[in-house]
């Protein structure tokens, strides 16, 4: 099992940047912006706005109503593979990198 980036590659991994990510259902769309904020459009056209934090070793994403959420991003084959950090279950691959919040999110 690969080990999961640091605060150093994921602050330079996401901060400012749109994760495409594949789940289940489909692409969802994530924004991590450089202050802190956060946007998701999901990919049944659900969208929320939040907040994210990076911590030593994954990221913890708030979104109003729902528990905190911490995330590990490792290298995987065909992209980044993120899993919840607590349980290790996947979460969904990051299959593109976008500077900026081009979706408008």
């Amino acid at each position: 099992m690969s080990t999961p980036y640091d605060r150093s590659h994921l602050d330079a991994l996401l901060t400012g940047r749109t994760a495409d990510i594949a789940v289940p259902t489909g692409t969802a769309h994530f924004f991590y912006g450089a202050d802190g904020s956060a946007a998701v459009r999901l990919p049944d056209g659900t969208r929320r706005k939040g907040h994210w934090k990076l911590d030593d070793d994954c990221y913890e994403a708030q979104w109003p109503g729902l528990p905190p959420g911490r995330t590990q991003v490792l290298p995987g084959a065909d992209g980044w593979e993120m899993r919840d950090a607590t349980t290790g279950e996947p979460r969904g691959r990051v299959i593109a990198l976008r500077p900026g919040n081009p979706q408008g999110l």
